[in-house]
């Protein structure tokens, strides 16, 4: 993968977040590329279980160009770097609440991400966590791409279950569950099992 080969040149210069699973666990594991093992770096450049990367905005071009890439994911114009990958054939956006085109339901603002509403609680938790808390969140995000949400919403363990008279699923997939109300349209919250 020519973006993680990128990283790799860039040395300790990039403070880049990889979302990948854990062969053992099954588990998604989200870490500071820079603080893996160097023979784990290496396994997942040819393993294809890395499903994102998130690089800081003013590294992006740096690292496209070390990589020998034209482009390398998309920054948004808030300057959040969007790490968008192709694990499964989508490409969605992450990114911040701002960055997406938003619906209005029944009075409820959403934001358009790939074919589901997203409630803002459910962006907020998707966003990195070493980025600290969202403006208006309680706590910080989870680490957690839109591409992910699909991948646990599509291969993951549902269970149904009502909440205040509205029907919702839970998806669980290794250490991510998303809560979905409307046949699984809409995306509620995202929870990383065993955080908060």
């Amino acid at each position: 993968m020519a973006v993680l080969s990128g990283l790799e040149a860039a040395s300790e210069t990039v403070d880049a977040v990889v979302s990948y699973t854990d062969d053992v666990t099954g588990n998604v594991v989200s870490t500071q590329w820079n603080s893996l093992d160097p023979k784990l770096r290496s396994q997942l450049k040819g393993s294809g279980k890395v499903l994102s990367i998130a690089i800081p905005a003013a590294k992006v071009k740096a690292v496209a160009e070390l990589a020998g890439a034209a482009k390398v994911g998309k920054v948004t114009k808030t300057g959040a770097t969007v790490a968008s990958d192709t694990h499964g054939g989508a490409k969605l956006l992450w990114g911040s609440w701002i960055d997406y085109p938003k619906v209005v339901v029944d009075g409820r603002e959403y934001a358009k991400v790939g074919e589901r509403l997203y409630s803002r609680h459910a962006v907020d938790r998707m966003q990195p966590s070493g980025l600290g808390a969202p403006a208006g969140a309680v706590g910080p995000g989870r680490n957690v791409t839109a591409t992910m949400v699909e991948q646990v919403i599509k291969g993951g363990e549902m269970q149904k279950t009502m909440v205040n008279g509205v029907e919702r699923a839970s998806y669980t997939l290794g250490n991510v569950r998303v809560w979905t109300e409307n046949d699984g349209k809409t995306v509620v919250t995202i929870l990383r099992i065993g955080s908060q």
